[in-house]
C-alpha cells in the first residue's frame, strides 16, 4: 500500500495530499479548469502566486 505525501498548501492553508497539490499546480499553470476541484472555490491569481512560490512544484 502507498501512502501520499502530504504538503502544507500556502494557498488553502491546510495540510494537502500529493494529489491536491498536483490538481492545484495544474490549475495554476492553465493546464485544467477550476472546475475539476468543485468543493473549492479558487481565486486564480492568488493560486498562481501561491503556486508559483511553493517549494513542491513540479
Amino acid at each position: 500500500m502507498m501512502v501520499e505525501q502530504e504538503f502544507f498548501c500556502t494557498y488553502l492553508k491546510q495540510l494537502v495530499d500529493s494529489g491536491l497539490c498536483y490538481d492545484l499546480q495544474m490549475i495554476s499553470n492553465g493546464f485544467i479548469k477550476p472546475s475539476v476541484l468543485p468543493d473549492l472555490k479558487i481565486d486564480i491569481t492568488e493560486l498562481i502566486r501561491c503556486c508559483m512560490n511553493c517549494e513542491h512544484k513540479d
